[in-house]
């Protein structure tokens, strides 16, 4: 069970869980489907992070430990709720348990902050690199179901390696402009 996150600075709602769409590749966001006077109780999700997360030591004993030889910054956290899920445990956000984040000082948000080709590099290949090729592809083969993975992992990939491109070139025509 996860706790709903609130960004402490600004108060406004940050994460809320998600439902991950193997076949098409896609995750949706509970904030943006759930109306705000349903945001209360416990909503079945599809995976969570590690923050806020309360796991019952019956779920270790089933699955074991987080991976972090695989994960060793981000992932392991959506890897083992996965796990989880296929051993026969269920995942939920838990909206009446608060917790105060600061979203804007993640590794991820860091290399994404400021755009330049070291930190373009850094997405794709270093340890908080919120686009690692390689974690994703691990992610990838290890939790989607084998008929969806030719269409995941490449949509994936793409996603990985021409968003920041694309948030780049964006931002500088908006400056620009």
């Amino acid at each position: 069970m996860g706790a709903f996150a609130i960004d402490a600075v600004t108060l406004e709602p940050a994460y809320g869980g998600e439902r991950i769409d193997w076949k098409w590749a896609t995750s949706t966001a509970l904030l943006d489907i759930l109306p705000e006077d349903q945001r209360h109780g416990l909503h079945e999700v599809t995976h969570f992070p590690g923050r806020g997360l309360l796991i019952p030591s019956e779920v270790f004993r089933a699955i074991g430990r987080f991976d972090d030889k695989h994960f060793p910054h981000y992932s392991a956290d959506y890897d083992f709720t996965h796990r989880a899920i296929r051993a026969g445990f269920k995942v939920y956000c838990n909206y009446d348990a608060i917790l105060h984040i600061f979203p804007e000082v993640s590794g991820k948000a860091e290399n994404k902050r400021q755009k330049n080709l070291l930190n373009y590099y850094r997405h794709l290949f270093g340890t908080t690199g919120g686009g690692n090729l390689k974690v994703f592809i691990f992610y990838a083969l290890r939790n989607c179901p084998p008929r969806y993975l030719p269409l995941f992992l490449p949509i994936g990939l793409v996603r990985r390696i021409t968003g920041y491109l694309r948030d780049w070139v964006l931002e500088h025509l908006e400056e620009r402009s």
